[in-house]
């Protein structure tokens, strides 16, 4: 069965009268000598981090929701809480032969993120909001915190790593940690 993109014929035909205007037309010059001015690159990068956060959410939720129907005991919520973080971390696993080794140095920014959104999920869902309501406020939360200035998300990062520290027993600063991740888990 194809996937759910071609079942139907409009986004085909929608993406290749895209794809056509936008590499045979001179869309690409007018692209290129609107793309010099300022204001333009910034909203530019407004727009593409707030489409990433929007996917990121999408792929928490789906992990988390899915990690729920395996382990639907309301009372067992921590695979849901691990699993939808690793949904919303962007990547930084990929390729899996990697495993941990992003963890070595410090935590990043999108990891600490997907488990602050994947605990603020679980605490809407279960709190009364549906699905749909909860996944929007993650991401106005995500967009916000991807536009803050970086003293206000310092702060606020800072207590993600110290809970994430705790969790995983690796010290957020690099010289003072004492073991890798990957030590911890052996």
């Amino acid at each position: 069965q194809p996937c759910a993109l071609f079942k139907r014929p409009e986004p085909i035909v929608t993406l290749t009268l895209a794809w056509l205007l936008y590499n045979t037309s001179h869309l690409s010059s007018i692209r290129t000598s609107i793309g010099s001015i300022k204001v333009v690159q910034h909203l530019w990068y407004m727009v593409c981090a707030a489409s990433f956060e929007v996917f990121r959410v999408a792929n928490l939720t789906a992990w988390f929701q899915q990690s729920r129907l395996v382990y639907n005991d309301p009372g067992v919520y921590w695979p849901s809480l691990i699993l939808g973080g690793l949904g919303g971390c962007g990547g930084v696993f990929m390729p899996l032969s990697k495993g941990l080794s992003p963890l070595e140095n410090n935590i990043p920014y999108n990891v600490r993120t997907a488990f602050l959104g994947s605990c603020l999920y679980y605490a809407s869902t279960r709190y009364g909001a549906s699905s749909d309501e909860s996944r929007v406020v993650v991401a106005l939360i995500l967009i916000l915190l991807r536009f803050l200035p970086n003293s206000a998300v310092t702060s606020t990062m800072s207590l993600i790593d110290s809970f994430l520290s705790s969790l995983l027993g690796v010290s957020e600063h690099p010289k003072t940690r004492t073991k890798t991740v990957k030590e911890k888990l052996k």
